[in-house]
């Protein structure tokens, strides 16, 4: 809990609000902002009834979140104030309500539930006009009730289509053969040509989840991905924040996808998405204590590989802060690691990058390329090697990392053992063993090793 939360705690316990308590009033009185139970006179206390204090401060604890959220959401405040307006038969308040919703939520930015929401105002609204005579007032609302009902199936459908692709691909055990048949029974094509007639001015938006899906699903176009990502961009300022959000990270994940998946070099893409996105405020990402779903350590990554390395400095100082505890110093290390590398400070990059504390495969594969391409720069040839075979120990010894990984390290290890022996022994028939064609497909995760390549090359023709 944030200070301000434990203090509107603190107060809620006070207040009439709250549930009754079976804790002594002296107990309330001394439970403080920054005072923890421990820290309260409860020595003369048994065991028991410490223990039903706590529960009971639980219970509160759990009331006092739901009454925040309730406060904080404006879709389950006008449900729940619907219902009890119906129970109590105030009509008269109960259609105001449902006017004011339909205004509000006609003003409001476009969320992934908008249709929905509207939807069900308009039929709240139709229900308070049935005991009236105004039959075209009802045949009015009926009409924007379907309106908004038939946008918000349409919208729903196409993004659990893009969703359904979105676990197919990534889960290749996933078999949901019910859902594509069923797509598959579906003319989207069709139901396009009638949103474009019907509703023009909802097309983009719900025609860019379309695109989306197609994105995913079909044969990876980087025309198609610029005029989709231009479109996104040309109408997003009509999305709430949450919406954009997620449609950035919907490209961020199709450029890292296509990328790994094709071979090809995405990162003046990504750094395009990322640049906008930050440029938009929207960085609650980096609070996720989540690896896949936290985006802070690629934006370093694709910043430096595009060489943007001031804005990668900026970045990395500007929203370290931001991330959960449980990953900050190693995100904070790794990004000076990397920083320090591309500004030719190697001796800085190992120490930082030896600061990490590796729990998952992402941060053994930061250790040992980081620590390995800086002592080959630094000419530490033998640590070199040393590196590269606890790096195939890893691999060894953990069998369920995802094969994309493994084989991509297993070809960085063999090209470094390759330029390391030529380097200690000038041996120029070593450098044959080295897989070009693999080498100089284009992305980031070859160029350095291209580079090392070429160099010896030159210097020795």
């Amino acid at each position: 809990m944030t200070d301000s939360e434990k203090f509107e705690f603190y107060e809620y316990l006070k207040s009439s609000l709250s549930p009754k308590l079976h804790i002594p009033k002296s107990i309330i009185e001394n439970f403080k902002p920054g005072v923890n139970i421990s820290e309260l006179q409860l020595n003369n206390l048994r065991s028991q009834t410490i223990w039903n204090i706590n529960s009971q401060l639980s219970k509160a604890l759990k009331m006092y979140i739901a009454i925040k959220e309730l406060s904080n959401d404006p879709d389950l405040n006008y449900r729940l104030i619907r219902v009890q307006l119906k129970k109590r038969n105030l009509d008269r308040l109960l259609t105001n309500k449902c006017v004011t919703r339909i205004n509000e939520l006609n003003k409001s930015k476009i969320q992934g539930n908008s249709f929905r929401n509207l939807a069900d105002a308009y039929m709240d609204y139709l229900q308070t006009l049935l005991s009236d005579d105004d039959k075209k007032k009802q045949l009015e609302v009926y009409e924007l009730y379907n309106k908004y009902f038939s946008l918000s199936m349409i919208f729903e459908l196409i993004i659990l289509r893009f969703n359904n692709e979105v676990t197919s691909n990534s889960q290749k055990e996933s078999k949901n053969y019910f859902l594509n048949d069923f797509y598959n029974c579906i003319d989207f094509g069709k139901i396009m040509e009638l949103l474009k007639t019907n509703f023009p001015n909802y097309y983009p938006v719900i025609g860019m989840w379309n695109d989306f899906y197609e994105l995913y699903s079909v044969k990876f176009d980087l025309e198609k991905y610029h005029i989709v990502k231009n479109n996104f961009f040309s109408i997003m300022d009509q999305f709430s924040d949450e919406l954009k959000s997620g449609s950035f990270n919907v490209l961020t994940d199709l450029l890292i996808v296509k990328r790994e998946e094709l071979g090809i070099d995405l990162d003046r893409e990504l750094f395009e998405i990322f640049f906008k996105k930050e440029a938009q405020g929207l960085t609650e990402d980096f609070t996720f204590n989540r690896i896949g779903y936290n985006h802070f350590r690629d934006n370093i990554l694709i910043a430096i590989n595009v060489g943007e390395i001031e804005w990668a400095e900026y970045f990395l100082n500007k929203y370290s802060d931001t991330l959960p505890e449980k990953q900050k110093n190693n995100d904070l290390n790794t990004g000076k690691a990397r920083i320090s590398f591309s500004k030719g400070e190697f001796k800085d990059s190992i120490t930082f990058i030896g600061k990490l504390k590796k729990s998952s495969f992402i941060h053994y594969s930061d250790y040992f390329r980081i620590s390995i391409k800086a002592n080959f720069e630094l000419s530490n040839y033998n640590e070199c090697f040393l590196l590269a075979e606890k790096f195939s120990e890893y691999l060894k010894r953990n069998k369920n990392l995802p094969s994309s990984f493994v084989n991509g390290s297993k070809f960085f290890i063999k090209n470094i053992a390759v330029l390391s022996e030529y380097k200690m022994t000038s041996d120029r028939k070593r450098l044959k063993k080295i897989d070009m064609p693999k080498l100089q497909v284009k992305n980031s995760s070859n160029k350095w090793l291209l580079d090392k390549f070429n160099i010896l090359i030159k210097s020795n023709s």
